[in-house]
This record gives structure tokens, sequence and C-alpha cells, in this order.
């Protein structure tokens, strides 16, 4: 492990981020916005820099660094990214009750104006520092609407140029498009940058609900992260595979209790067929995530499992004989790989259409995942795929599938390489 992954490993214990905090509160309580300004802009990972291209300043957050990844490869503009520091250090100076996705903008106490005045004093700093290592011609975020990012958008608007975004969020269940929309209207949300690229025409659907921004600034480009699936072996048959894979739904999915009574049956599971040259392999979201599983399975034996958290999904899907999971759009990635993919459909999980995204009843989906009606049909659809009973999916059924949840191009260009039209139309115009 090299000594930068060694550190990121280190923060992210919680004894260390207890220390970390109150030394950063310290440091910035002296030095202020200045000193924050400065150690921001020293984390920023700038990658291999071309002089002859345009640069864009990219503010990391998770799997947004993916999308990072596959643009760097293979697009002519550079990407520096911030990765640390800019939560962090502005708490100090945003009030609270500012400190809320979305309706920050709603907030009027007496500490706004001055919030504010220092969130732009920060972005300025950071972004003056980095013009003097390359120009930069725009700044990217991956949400629209954090209170975090509003230095950046005046500053932008100061410089004349572009505060974009490449939207993480992907709304794909019915009931989350509800949540989300009325989010919205309730907030009175505007987006105060320049334009939004977002994965796929449902999210596109939830700006024409909610305007908070010209439509013609929203752009329909796809994911560049699903670009690398493009190098990835998926043609492994599965009865070489060695993985029996859970990818975990902990929080947030509207199965929460559900997600509990499954992994302890996982467990269970990996007991059985402890002689097979199976590995049971739990991948979590990170490291807390990992940390919140354990905690559920600590009166279980879990001696034969293995939990993972970053390790990315096309080292362990093309890998797995087998993939189990519920209302995550992994599940388009593990179709992508090729791999036979079981989604619950009990108990919890089977309940109205609109909080499903794979519901049984779509054609479509049907010949890409099959569904899992009680802990019978779990427990054999593990024997199965043990036993190599599965068939591999075809072309035509992975094509129809991750095309109903995401924008993907039906040429040869890349999604990578319609993001950078999105991103080139706004330094060019």
């Amino acid at each position: 492990m090299s000594l930068k992954n060694c550190v990121i490993e280190l923060l992210r214990k919680q004894y260390v981020r207890n220390i970390w905090k109150r030394v950063s509160k310290i440091l910035i309580t002296i030095g202020g916005v200045r000193l924050a300004s400065y150690l921001t802009y020293l984390g920023i990972e700038w990658g291999k820099i071309n002089k002859d291209n345009p640069t864009v300043l990219c503010i990391s957050r998770d799997y947004f660094s993916k999308d990072i990844i596959e643009l760097r490869k293979r697009t002519n503009i550079n990407y520096p990214c911030i990765l640390g520091g800019y939560a962090r250090f502005q708490e100090y100076w945003f009030p609270k009750e500012m400190q809320i996705q979305t309706f920050y903008q709603k907030y009027a106490g007496p500490e706004k104006d001055k919030a504010i005045s220092k969130s732009i004093k920060y972005a300025r700093n950071i972004i003056q520092r980095a013009n003097k290592v390359k120009k930069i011609d725009a700044v990217m975020s991956a949400n629209f609407d954090y209170w975090q990012d509003i230095g950046f958008k005046y500053v932008c608007k100061e410089l004349n140029i572009p505060f974009l975004v490449l939207s993480r969020e992907h709304v794909t269940i019915p009931a989350s498009f509800e949540i989300v929309t009325d989010w919205y209207k309730e907030s009175n949300y505007q987006f105060h940058g320049t334009a939004i690229a977002v994965a796929g025409p449902s999210t596109a659907k939830l700006f024409e609900e909610c305007p908070i921004l010209d439509q013609s600034n929203v752009w329909v480009t796809g994911l560049p992260r699903l670009d690398m699936w493009k190098e990835i072996k998926t043609d492994i048959e599965l009865t070489k595979r060695p993985y029996i894979t859970l990818l975990t739904f902990t929080e947030g999915y509207f199965v929460d209790e559900f997600f509990k009574e499954l992994v302890k049956l996982f467990a269970a599971e990996s007991l059985k067929y402890s002689n097979q040259s199976i590995e049971f392999i739990v991948k979590c979201k990170n490291y807390d995530d990992k940390i919140a599983v354990l905690k559920i399975l600590e009166n279980h034996n879990i001696s034969k499992l293995t939990f993972i958290y970053d390790t990315p999904l096309y080292d362990v899907l093309p890998k797995s004989r087998l993939v189990i999971n519920y209302n995550s759009l992994s599940i388009v990635e593990a179709v992508i790989a090729k791999a036979k993919v079981a989604i619950p459909d009990w108990g919890e999980c089977r309940r109205q259409d609109k909080y499903a995204m794979c519901t049984p009843d779509d054609p479509i989906i049907q010949k890409a995942v099959s569904f899992m009606k009680n802990a019978e049909d779990f427990r054999d659809i593990i024997q199965k795929s043990i036993e190599g009973k599965n068939d591999m999916l075809t072309s035509d059924v992975i094509n129809d599938f991750a095309n109903k949840y995401f924008y993907i191009p039906k040429d040869s260009i890349t999604i990578s390489q319609k993001v950078e039209e999105f991103i080139k139309f706004y330094i060019k115009n």
C-alpha cells in the first residue's frame, strides 16, 4: 500500500478523525480563511497536465472520482481535483442551520452574509493559487445543490468561467423521484451555476418538474465511469468465477431492516460451503459501511465472509458468479459484468412498485435478473450458482437493461466524449 493510501486509511479511523477535527479547528481559528484555502490547495491532486488542454478544477466526492479517472483517460482536458478540506474547513464559519443541502438558500440568519463572504474568499484563494500552476477554465462539481460549493459558484461568475455539474445523483426509483421533487419545490431552490450534465432521462425529467435552471442547460451525457466496462473482461464463464457477492444496501434503500435479515442469511450460507473453492464477498460502500455491517453481524459466525470496500466494482463483479443486491445502480454494472443477478422480493422488499428500481413484471428486467420470493429461493439460487447451473446473459439483454437506467451512446462515441462536448461547449461560449 502506498504512503498516500496509508494516510487515507488512517484518516478513516474514528479516533484519528476526532483528533484531526480538533487540530483543524485550531488551525483555522488561528490562520483563518487564508490558511484553510492554502491547505486545501496543497491537497489538490493534479494528475497529468497537458499545457495545451483546457483545465477544469474538480471538487472531488465519492463516485465522482471514478468519473474523473475515465475522463482523464479519454478526453483532451486536464482535471485537477480538490481532494479534501472544502467541507471540513468551511464548517467553522457556516452556521449549523445553513449546512443543509438545498435548503441553505432559505436560511436568513444574521451569520449568512458573513459565511458566504468567507466562502467566496476561500474559493477565490484556491483558484488564484491553482491559476499559477495552470489557468483554470472551469470548475466542476458532482452536486448542484451543496452548501460547500457556494463560494466557487460566486467566484466563477467573478472570473467569467463556467461552474459545471456532472451530477452523481441519478433518480431511478419512483418514490425517490417524488421525494426529491417535493424537496426542491419546498426549498424553492435555484441553481446559481452554469449547466448540469446528468446520467439519464429520468434525472433530466426532474429538472422539468423543478425548474431550478433553464432546461437548455441540462444535458444528458451518461456517467463516464461506465466507459471502463469497454476495457473489462466480462466473458469469464460463470463456473470459473470465484465469488458469491452481496452488495450492501444498509441504509437509504427503503429496506433498512430487511438488509439486516439478509446479511445474516448470507453469513449462514457461507458456512455451508466452506469446503468449496468459492469466496463469499460482502462488498461495502466504504469503511463506515463496513463497520455498520460488522455491527449487524457481531453475534454471528463470519469466519467464511470476506469484507471489502475499497476494491472497485470492476474488480469484483466480473469475478462474481452471483451478485445479490437491491435498489442500487450497481445492479446495472453487475448485469454488464454478465454475473447472475438476484434481487430479493420478500419482506420489506415486496412492496409497491414505486419503491423499487427493478420490478418483476417488467419484461426487460425479467430477462436480466432473478427475483427471490423467500429465504428458500435465496438459498436455492446460491446453491445453483455454486453448482454452475446458471447461464450467461446475451448482449441484447444486457444492452436493453443498461439503457433502461442510463444514457449510453449507441455509436462508437464514449460517455466521456459526451461529457467533453458538454464542458467545451460552455468553455467556448
